[in-house]
């Protein structure tokens, strides 16, 4: 409702003050005034909706969500099909995982539209859900080619070929053609392949190249020996029971020194345990364990000793109002977690230490303490915690998709069998699967 003044303050201290005025003024009011020249205009009218708002230009879009806002009939909504609808008129503009700030207002008939399937009422369903689907992506993507933001293809513009001028008296020479009379294409090397596809390593040298250093892989001394220095703490011990699976599990291998684990297909480890083989996915497995030693530094808090990396140059990072403020806030919970900020402006905080797991990962350490505040998660401590620990892990896990040393393929296992919960991830998908022995020998009998 741009046409309302609003006020919004924050324990005495005035945040907001919107005077009436046009969408465009209500949206730079809110989210600052760097946002002006970023903003693209889209409107369109069919029987079936009308469209109009504005859309960010590429360079506003971001990893966080927070910048969305979606009326329908004036009411605001959320409509997961609608907000890829936007994405997809984005494609080729923005990175993956990239979301578009957009202020749109669709008027339907209020006949075709049930906004009663959710007791929040933030979720419609259309009668025509598809065809609307479909204009909101053309107009988004007229809107920006319209202004010059989309990629065109100029037909008009002349290409001038450079050919040099023949001098005076100067021969021309037939070019040659260089070949070689004994290639045979079949004749190429071929590698053999595994049976099934896949490749499996092991511990024992081979007389060739890995496959980690034919392709710029893992080698011994590439990283693989620090991927846990810097959560060397023990883990936290959890108050909930340990299921009876988890203890059998645990009890499979009480120590992995001089087990020979393999790695299969570069994403799983084949570990030799009492009742056969546990096939370990290695991501999964990897971020349980970054899980766990993420939300035993949180409960502790700053009583933990935390490895924290300062900054050798403090990043100012632009975000809107609430943002800051809610930062601000969290201040102290943060630098429990290894992470150091300060609030430069009303829009504006300076990075100057993250957790040591994260300095390859600066901006996104950030970005998934405010996927929390987009998710509506601030408030609630132990969600919030929960969400920056699986949010941490997900982007410092390993990938599992380059080769091993054995010695990091043992250090992996043990730390999945030390954990609380070692046979799902944090997102309750299956870390390990065990393969009985019997299985294993039925089909050589």
């Amino acid at each position: 409702h741009p046409g309302i003044s609003f006020v919004l303050t924050h324990q005495g201290a005035s945040l907001f003050q919107l005077k009436p005025g046009t969408l465009r003024q209500r949206i730079v009011g809110i989210l600052g005034p760097k946002h002006d020249e970023r903003l693209v205009p889209v409107q369109e009218n069919t029987d079936v909706v009308t469209i109009e708002g504005f859309v960010g230009k590429p360079v506003s879009a971001r990893k966080t969500r927070g910048e969305q806002f979606l009326f329908v009939n004036g009411r605001f909504v959320k409509h997961g099909l609608l907000h890829r609808a936007v994405v997809r008129a984005y494609e080729g503009l923005i990175g993956d995982g990239h979301h578009p700030l957009y202020a749109l207002y669709l008027t339907v008939d209020p006949a075709r539209v049930d906004v009663n399937i959710h007791p929040t009422k933030i979720e419609v369903k259309f009668d025509e859900e598809q065809p609307i689907i479909a204009i909101l992506k053309s107009a988004v993507k007229r809107g920006l080619g319209a202004h010059n933001v989309a990629p065109t293809i100029d037909f008009d513009a002349e290409v001038g070929l450079n050919i040099p001028d023949l001098k005076p008296g100067m021969d021309v020479q037939e070019p040659t053609v260089r070949i070689n009379p004994n290639y045979n294409p079949f004749d190429a090397p071929s590698a053999p392949a595994a049976p099934g596809g896949g490749r499996m390593e092991s511990g024992r040298h081979s007389s060739g190249p890995s496959l980690g250093q034919a392709h710029g892989g893992w080698s011994k001394s590439a990283g693989w020996k620090d991927l846990y220095q810097v959560m060397e703490e023990p883990a936290a011990q959890s108050d909930a029971e340990t299921s009876a699976e988890e203890v059998e599990v645990r009890e499979k291998a009480a120590s992995t020194e001089g087990l020979d684990i393999l790695q299969w297909r570069g994403k799983y480890l084949m570990v030799p345990v009492e009742e056969g083989v546990a096939v370990v996915h290695i991501r999964r497995a990897h971020l349980r364990i970054l899980f766990e030693r993420f939300m035993a530094r949180l409960r502790a808090g700053e009583a933990a000793s935390v490895a924290s990396q300062t900054l050798l140059i403090p990043e100012d990072i632009t975000l809107s109002q609430p943002e800051v403020m809610a930062l601000t806030d969290a201040r102290e919970a943060l630098l429990g977690m290894g992470m150091d900020l300060v609030q430069v402006d009303d829009q504006t905080v300076q990075l100057r230490a993250v957790p040591a797991d994260m300095t390859a990962y600066v901006r996104e350490a950030l970005d998934a303490v405010l996927e929390t505040y987009h998710d509506g998660l601030w408030t609630d401590h132990d969600a919030r915690q929960a969400q920056w620990a699986k949010a941490w892990a997900s982007r410092a896990a390993v990938t599992g998709e380059a080769p091993m040393p054995l010695e990091a393929r043992r250090r992996l296992v043990a730390d999945l069998w030390a954990c609380d919960h070692p046979n799902v991830d944090p997102a309750g998908r299956q870390t390990l699967s065990v393969w009985a022995a019997e299985d294993l020998e039925n089909p050589f009998r």
